[in-house]
């Protein structure tokens, strides 16, 4: 048996690593509490920023389109290029496509402005297209449309397959530039601008597009034809791929309702854009128009602190996502029960020492 002059020092070093552990503990649970609240804020301002960026950004792409469609410039436009159609005789669509695609050498077909043949089309295309190639390329769009009451694609500033046909009728009526265009004419929109989501579109090479689309007036008010845009997915990815403020893991994206990417993944070196599905719960809550932020694992199948938050514009929802890894989240939590830790048996030791 021990005496008391003995047992006494043991009592005392084992409350020393007792009370050193607790308050340790408290610590590291008050601290660790307090990192991931304040990433947890952090990351949803970075998610409502991303939001309001997008939106800003199509706001200003609906008032160019809407300034263009209604400008002086784009009706005359439009009424001409009408009428060269008509003047083409029963296929205006074989014409158009022989002679600025089939028969256009240039490795940019836009660049052709007039391809001499003699044709009131021709003449009104030598006057307008320098004109629309220029707000194409201000603009950053991937191509700028006119299109008759009758769906005929009378004029395309890039000249893809697309270009000449009947959206109404012709092999293209299924696609998303085709459904802009009938929402366009619908009277029930009023003559509104209208945003068709994207999709695959064969006439790009299937690369995913999305068009927004709006109609032309007479001075009746009454719509002559369609003015339409293919959106810019650079400009997008732009947008969404700011690093600034997101570490080395974290990241932002857009996700359809279909749950597909609308833009492409930081950590992907090709195109994510409806390729990459992502059905994570934080996807789900914001399509269902909730906002929030919790810790999941993503279509990468990694742990991480997600933020999300709902998004409509022109009636097509998407959700927002904003993300960053928790290992990284919690690497300064990790280092900080490290320190402690060891900073416990030093503290223990020289107290069992002395």
């Amino acid at each position: 048996m021990f005496r008391i002059s003995a047992k006494f020092p043991f009592i005392i070093v084992a409350l020393s690593f007792l009370a050193a552990f607790v308050t340790g503990l408290v610590a590291y649970q008050h601290s660790s509490n307090e990192l991931q609240q304040a990433a947890e804020r952090q990351l949803t301002a970075l998610v409502e920023t991303r939001k309001s960026n997008l939106e800003s950004f199509l706001k200003s792409i609906s008032a160019e389109i809407t300034l263009l469609a209604r400008s002086g410039f784009t009706n005359k436009a439009l009424i001409n290029f009408n009428e060269g159609w008509k003047d083409l005789g029963k296929r205006p669509d074989n014409y158009l496509t022989k002679h600025y695609i089939g028969d256009n050498h240039l490795q940019q077909k836009e660049k052709l402005d007039n391809p001499k043949d003699g044709s009131k089309y021709s003449s009104w295309h030598a006057q307008y297209q320098p004109e629309f190639r220029k707000t194409l390329r201000a603009f950053g769009y991937h191509d700028i449309f006119l299109i008759s009451l009758s769906g005929n694609l009378i004029y395309s500033v890039i000249k893809e397959n697309d270009f000449a046909t009947n959206l109404d009728a012709g092999v293209w009526q299924d696609t998303n530039l085709a459904k802009a265009f009938k929402k366009a004419i619908n009277p029930a929109t009023n003559n509104a601008l209208v945003l068709e989501d994207f999709a695959k579109y064969l006439p790009s090479n299937e690369i995913p597009a999305a068009f927004m689309a709006t109609s032309v007036l007479d001075k009746n008010k009454n719509p002559i034809g369609v003015f339409a845009i293919q959106l810019p997915i650079q400009r997008i990815n732009e947008l969404m791929q700011v690093t600034a403020g997101m570490g080395k893991t974290g990241e932002t994206y857009i996700v359809g309702s279909d749950f597909l990417m609308r833009s492409d993944s930081r950590f992907e070196k090709n195109s994510t854009i409806l390729k990459t599905k992502v059905s994570t719960v934080s996807v789900k809550k914001a399509l269902a128009n909730e906002a929030g932020v919790h810790i999941i694992n993503d279509y990468r199948g990694v742990s991480v602190l997600s933020a999300y938050i709902p998004f409509d514009f022109l009636g097509t929802k998407w959700a927002i996502i904003a993300e960053i890894d928790e290992d990284e989240v919690f690497a300064p939590i990790q280092e900080m029960q490290n320190f402690m830790l060891i900073a416990g048996i030093v503290i223990g030791i020289i107290i069992a020492v002395l």
